[in-house]
């Protein structure tokens, strides 16, 4: 009795350690506007070495780019090396409505949504979309520009442009604010801020 107690414990603990600390267990995934919606992402700038533990976007919808206020995350995004803005693929595909799974033995992401089918791989700059494949000049990678931190944590990061438009989104960047927005169905009204919440 005592051996089985024994190694119950230890199947406790190598479970319970196998959970990483970054693990963001209070985000809640937004409500989604019925209809038109933008979604907003403010990135850091590339070779930022300021460590902001958490990050945030915005949902806007109807007239006058209302919102219901930022959606705190646990990693940031950021505007890579290259240039393009990484979102963690979670808050990216929820943002955007869809599913997701990831494959930790081929470290490659696949997100659903309606009859569209995404498929990435970290460190691979093939993108595939409903079985056709494509290159983008920027691949996946896990953690801030790739490096896995105490910050930043084992988040694998996706280019936002890549599957939003896959997705049938419109993406705009401006490089002066480092906002993203994302239009969903034609959205055009987003806030002059990134943060409103009227």
């Amino acid at each position: 009795m005592r051996r089985i107690l024994v190694v119950a414990l230890l199947a406790i603990m190598l479970v319970s350690f196998s959970v990483p600390v970054w693990a963001d267990t209070s985000y809640v995934p937004p409500t989604l506007p019925t209809g038109p919606y933008g979604i907003t992402f403010q990135a850091l700038p590339a070779n930022d070495t300021f460590d902001m533990p958490m990050g945030q976007y915005v949902i806007s919808f109807g007239s006058g780019g209302k919102n219901g206020g930022p959606v705190p995350t646990d990693a940031p995004a950021y505007t890579s090396l290259q240039g393009r803005v990484m979102v963690p693929v979670r808050y990216l595909a929820d943002a955007l409505g869809a599913q997701t799974s990831w494959d930790a033995s081929t470290e490659t992401v696949t997100i659903i949504k309606g009859g569209t089918t995404i498929v990435m791989t970290v460190g691979s700059k093939t993108l595939t979309v409903n079985g056709k494949t494509s290159q983008m000049d920027v691949a996946p990678v896990i953690g801030y520009n790739g490096k896995v931190s105490s910050i930043y944590g084992a988040r694998t990061y996706l280019p936002a442009r890549y599957v939003a438009e896959a997705l049938g989104a419109t993406v705009n960047y401006d490089q002066y604010t480092y906002f993203l927005n994302i239009s969903v169905d034609g959205f055009t009204d987003f806030p002059a801020g990134f943060i409103r919440t009227s």
